[in-house]
């Protein structure tokens, strides 16, 4: 006998959130982070494969994933609704509002070549400040994004991740001048599919937190459901209770 608790398998383990994030960013050149962590969890050091990071964020918006589906498919006449659904476009978006003045996130803002700068370890200008000049490329550049979420207790972090292989950003937002706020950037990008990556985009769930395969199992739904009220008890092999004239056989009396 099953019972309801244990059909719905209710499992607070599984819920996760993203107590901190952070998002990577490199110009696309179809090579892409196939592992995030190392065999015992620890997060790899994707600065080496040429990835930057954005730095700390705007709080109250966060990092916004939008994922976008647009579908069509033949209607019959005198059938109800679509005979079949086909996938006319799919896409995922990218929204973050960048608070740290990097030369990396500059780059990007203002469609700008910050490699010289970077290599010079310097600025151009007399003063060490810098000034650079917008591209005027034939072409949008293409970027390689990875966002990494933290939850999870110390030494059983689990992190959840999505790797977006090609990005162009569409729209910088507007950058607001105001003595009561910091000057911040809002990145919009558009993922498009990568050949090279064979893929839209990649996640998964990796971390220490996901070792000893508990919770692997718990997503999977292979482990024992929660056990409710009478499981130990098989359905109709509980003794009745006894009732008066239980002792005798119907009819045996004279």
């Amino acid at each position: 006998m099953t019972t309801f608790s244990k059909l719905k398998g209710k499992q607070d383990s599984l819920l996760f959130a993203a107590l901190d994030c952070l998002v990577l960013i490199k110009p696309y050149d179809g090579t892409f982070p196939e592992a995030i962590t190392n065999a015992d969890g620890s997060l790899r050091d994707l600065y080496s494969e040429g990835f930057r990071t954005i730095g700390e964020f705007q709080k109250s918006e966060g990092v916004g994933l939008t994922f976008d589906k647009e579908v069509d498919g033949p209607e019959g006449y005198g059938s109800r609704g679509k005979r079949r659904y086909i996938i006319s476009s799919e896409g995922i978006n990218l929204s973050v509002t960048a608070q740290e003045h990097r030369l990396s996130t500059l780059g990007i803002v203002y469609d700008a070549n910050t490699k010289e700068l970077v290599e010079a370890g310097q600025g151009n200008q007399a003063d060490g400040g810098f000034i650079l000049k917008k591209n005027r490329a034939a072409r949008l550049p293409e970027y390689t994004v990875v966002v990494i979420g933290l939850d999870g207790d110390p030494g059983q972090e689990i992190y959840p991740v999505w790797i977006i292989p090609k990005m162009t950003m569409t729209n910088t937002g507007d950058v607001s001048l105001s003595d009561s706020e910091t000057i911040a950037f809002q990145l919009q990008f558009e993922g498009t599919e990568s050949a090279e990556y064979d893929s839209l985009y990649g996640f998964g769930y990796v971390g220490p937190g996901m070792k000893d395969g508990k919770v692997f199992e718990l997503m999977a739904g292979t482990e024992e459901a929660p056990s409710g009220p009478g499981d130990d008890e098989e359905s109709g092999t509980e003794e009745a209770p006894s009732g008066p004239g239980d002792g005798q056989e119907s009819g045996s009396e004279g």
